[in-house]
């Protein structure tokens, strides 16, 4: 249920009266830093209930719930890309790294009149947002225009709202591409979210063969369905192809160790590695 709210301690909304702003009771300081922030004491006629969200990593989110608004608000028709064509663009490139930005939305300004809509209620009083806040019909194409012109230029960058990937065949390219990336995000004072990249357990698949090694880093989604994040195969020259059965796979996790350093490297958690002949060697000996 949406609900409207009247500040105004003589008159009801209901009765088509709307208050009159000096009508409202004085308001004092939201408690929580982040959201004072964001926000400021307004005196509108109307507002929105807010509510606080669990996210995935413990943390809560304070949304906003616009759904009343978002009803009677004219939709931005500027694209949103398909993830799938993100992927594509992608194509055999060598190396790869996605960032996930922090709050950007909170980087895009409100006008004047889209503050006094945005306005919402606490405890404490009637507040209104000075940035974008969630939740809004057209947050998300209004901030994949910003992103889009502000990185829309980048060779081998793809952008999905607040998802960012670079790809490129060479490491000197790929470095040379994130530095330019990383000015250009501090020029606009958006912020990547590294906990967020790395908020999961990390398993590593690793197998050998006769004539070579191959791994998949994976990590599991909230079902408990286990999903790729990269692919390792490597031959073997020919004296790693006589190394008997147990060598070439403690070779084939070694390698792939090295590969995914830097996921496995700056990981909390510990790392699950599926393995089974080395597993059972190892504790036979």
């Amino acid at each position: 249920m949406i609900k409207t709210y009247c500040f105004d301690k003589e008159k009801q909304w209901d009765q088509g009266i709307p208050p009159k702003e000096d009508s409202v009771s004085p308001l004092t300081p939201l408690p929580s830093p982040e959201v004072k922030s964001i926000s400021t004491p307004t005196g509108v006629a109307l507002a929105t209930a807010p509510c606080i969200r669990d996210q995935s990593d413990g943390s809560f989110r304070f949304c906003t719930d616009y759904r009343k608004v978002n009803s009677v608000t004219r939709s931005d028709s500027y694209p949103i890309p398909r993830i799938d064509d993100c992927i594509d663009q992608i194509g055999q490139s060598k190396y790869v790294t996605k960032f996930d930005l922090l709050k950007g939305y909170w980087e895009i300004p409100l006008s004047e009149a889209a503050k006094r809509i945005s306005a919402f209620v606490t405890p404490c009083g009637l507040y209104q947002y000075t940035v974008m806040p969630f939740g809004m019909k057209n947050a998300p194409a209004t901030f994949q225009r910003f992103i889009n012109t502000l990185v829309g230029d980048l060779q081998g960058c793809s952008v999905y709202i607040d998802d960012i990937v670079i790809y490129s065949q060479t490491w000197q390219e790929h470095i040379a591409q994130i530095r330019s990336l990383m000015e250009r995000l501090c020029s606009a004072n958006l912020t990547v979210n590294l906990v967020k990249n790395f908020e999961k357990q990390f398993k590593l698949a690793v197998d050998a063969s006769d004539f070579g090694a191959g791994s998949i880093l994976l990590q599991q989604d909230s079902e408990g369905i286990d999903h790729p994040v990269c692919y390792f195969s490597k031959k073997f020259n020919k004296h790693q192809q006589n190394y008997s059965t147990v060598e070439k796979e403690t070779l084939a996790l070694l390698l792939s160790l090295q590969m995914f350093d830097v996921y496995l490297g700056t990981t909390p958690f510990p790392v699950i590695v599926l393995l089974i002949t080395i597993l059972s060697h190892l504790s036979t000996t």
